[in-house]
């Protein structure tokens, strides 16, 4: 076939061009963002977490894509809660609140024992609480988007309770450093295991039981092999998801918008959602519940007693968290955990 010079600007202009025009528009216009994490594929925060990765690039028409990378535990001291995105592992992270107990005090409040027992009470904790975790996400040139509430917590056993002393033999997996000290004050055996290893250490007899939710265990498939819960209410532990500064900072004006739109609209259905999978699980596990013996309720009381009491005498602003809190709850007409009235002298002095 022979082509003339006219044909082969034809040609050119209207089909080679645009071609490698818009190739390079959309490379340039492309922002890819990778979120590290170490969830699973089937958690409700995975979930949660895709609805708004979904949201995100159904918005910009996919001119922002995420990229999701698993990685170990996020458990790093508070000074280096920017690490992987400074190094450019990733550009966005999710890890849970408690990792930073108590290197981080200001993330404390969250996770103290029996300090809220349902997701009212949760809620109004967070309440208070956020501005602080947000001005010491910002000092870390992070942006907190939103967090992710997990269920209220429970335990796990191979075997049912029995006797106050045996718990010495019991060794219960913990994911924090204020769970560590709650089980051992508590009398058992406390033991930090990852959620990959968890099955081969039940299997293995490296532990005996663990703290976690009925979704979390139902999720992960561990209520197989531990098959007595004790519905304790203790916490319930949020998972945050952080951007780095930088990287939100350089992206365009719209494209930063639909990230924190739809981020306060993932962080307000991830309570709806946590509840609904949590009323879900209930109704499975039903018939699986084992009553909480009198003398293990009121031990885990006075062990969260001295833990909160302890908390308190850190420092003034602790005070005026829970004088805070208190408030809110009252305000907004919520039932006060009964810890809160226990330790009221202390906060109020």
């Amino acid at each position: 076939m022979n082509f003339s010079s006219k044909n082969i600007r034809f040609i050119l202009l209207v089909v080679i061009v645009p071609i490698i025009v818009g190739t390079l528009w959309f490379r340039e216009s492309n922002h890819k963002i990778k979120i590290a994490h170490n969830l699973s594929y089937a958690s409700l925060q995975t979930n949660i977490l895709r609805m708004f990765t979904d949201n995100v690039e159904m918005e910009t028409n996919n001119d922002i894509k995420f990229e999701q990378n698993l990685t170990e535990e996020m458990r790093w001291p508070g000074s280096r809660l920017s690490e992987l995105s400074e190094t450019g592992a990733s550009d966005m992270s999710v890890f849970l609140l408690s990792a930073f107990s108590p290197d981080l005090s200001v993330f404390s409040a969250n996770t103290l024992p029996y300090l809220a027992e349902n997701f009212d009470q949760s809620k109004a904790l967070w309440a208070v609480n956020k501005n602080s975790i947000q001005e010491e996400m910002d000092r870390q040139n992070l942006i907190p988007l939103f967090i992710m509430t997990c269920p209220p917590q429970g335990l796990f056993l191979k075997k049912p309770l029995k006797d106050e002393k045996d718990l010495s033999k019991i060794k219960i997996r913990v994911f924090d450093k204020l769970g560590f000290t709650f089980v051992q004050q508590m009398g058992f055996t406390p033991v930090y295991i990852e959620n990959k290893q968890m099955t081969d250490a039940i299997k293995s007899g490296k532990v005996d039981g663990a703290l976690g939710s009925k979704t979390h265990f139902y999720d992960y498939n561990f209520i197989t092999f531990l098959p007595y819960y004790y519905e304790l209410n203790f916490m319930l532990p949020r998972y945050i998801v952080v951007m780095n500064k930088k990287v939100f900072q350089e992206l365009p004006d719209e494209k930063r918008e639909a990230i924190l739109t739809n981020a306060a609209f993932t962080g307000s259905m991830s309570w709806r959602l946590a509840a609904a999978d949590e009323y879900k699980k209930t109704m499975i596990m039903r018939n699986k519940y084992e009553p909480v013996p009198q003398w293990f309720k009121e031990k885990a009381l006075k062990v969260a007693i001295e833990i909160l009491s302890d908390w308190i005498e850190i420092k003034d602003a602790h005070k005026k968290t829970l004088k805070n809190y208190e408030t809110y709850l009252k305000e907004n007409h919520i039932q006060p955990p009964q810890i809160l009235k226990k330790v009221s002298t202390l906060y109020n002095s």
